[in-house]
């Protein structure tokens, strides 16, 4: 009977240099679109693979200064591996700064989303189902050992200190796409955990505002009393000048005029945002429900005067 041996692929910092994508924004998936799991950990991959780009290029000026046909001393070899360990602490801090970044970054996108969502569609539910199969993908691996060579295990033929330099590049190429992956796994932890609470408070939040709706309020009995849109006056000039079906149909005409755009969604969001000072919109201390209610109207009907152009 055959028999067949498997080896783990060694993973290869190198190799994903011109697989992953270079994003200008790498958590654009957050966005209104359809991007699925397997671009949004791409796009995050990419995200951090960047990051860690100076430190590649740095390494691999240290192996070059190693080269199999030059002289080697005893101080060149204690110096790079000195080098290399500050370098492989540099992936280790660079990777830390960029996955606190997209963090920060991820949050304040959902709660963009949140808004936006809630103005063009607050009947669906939240579309955060296609990112939670990049759970299975968060993957924690034990960082590789790498080498410390001394003078003796180079001071030998061009050819054998090849080899033991290929060796050693392989284990530090291998370290930095682990450090890599870790972070990579350490974001998407942190999103899914936000998507956990975004989704939890969606629902919560879409039943305060039914039941707000239900029971009427100002802007309620403003949109639908007709006599709140009266315009009459014992000045005989004016008198039933303007009814209140009259003023409800024109004002069903400028909202007809007004076609939300992405860029508009995304201008009332930030509105929104601005006027809660930092009160996030999902999450255990979120705004209330009715003054998240009463921001948007604003929001909207200022969006709606600065872009509907009325005729006189």
């Amino acid at each position: 009977m055959a028999r067949f041996s498997f080896k783990r692929k060694r993973l290869s910092f190198s190799e994903m240099t011109n697989r992953v994508p270079a994003a200008v924004d790498p958590l654009d998936f957050l966005g209104a679109g359809r991007t699925g799991s397997r671009d949004a950990f791409a796009q995050i991959h990419g995200a951090v693979h960047g990051a860690l780009s100076e430190v590649e290029r740095s390494i691999s000026s240290l192996f070059e200064r190693l080269r199999p046909d030059g002289n080697i001393s005893d101080r060149m070899v204690l110096e790079a591996n000195a080098e290399l360990r500050t370098e492989l602490a540099r992936a280790n801090t660079f990777a830390d700064v960029k996955r606190d970044e997209m963090l920060i970054s991820m949050s304040s996108k959902l709660e963009s989303l949140f808004i936006q969502r809630l103005v063009v569609a607050p009947e669906e539910e939240p579309p955060v189902r296609r990112w939670t199969a990049l759970g299975d993908r968060a993957i924690r691996r034990d960082l590789p050992m790498v080498s410390e060579p001394n003078h003796s295990n180079l001071d030998v033929s061009p050819n054998d200190r090849k080899k033991r330099l290929n060796k050693w590049k392989g284990e530090t190429d291998e370290y930095l796409e682990t450090v890599c992956l870790n972070h990579v796994g350490e974001v998407i932890n942190g999103l899914l955990e936000e998507l956990n609470e975004y989704s939890a408070s969606w629902t919560d939040l879409i039943v305060d505002l039914r039941r707000l709706s239900s029971s009427g309020g100002r802007l309620f009995q403003e949109v639908t009393d007709a006599e709140s849109w009266s315009f009459d006056s014992d000045d005989p000039t004016v008198k039933n000048l303007l009814t209140g079906e009259q003023a409800q149909d024109i004002a069903m005409r400028i909202l007809s005029r007004f076609q939300l755009g992405n860029q508009d969604l995304v201008d009332i969001a930030d509105m929104v945002h601005e006027s809660l000072a930092g009160k996030p919109v999902y999450g255990t201390n979120r705004v209330d429900a009715l003054e998240l209610q009463e921001l948007l109207a604003r929001a909207t009907a200022q969006k709606i005067r600065s872009t509907v152009s009325i005729d006189t």
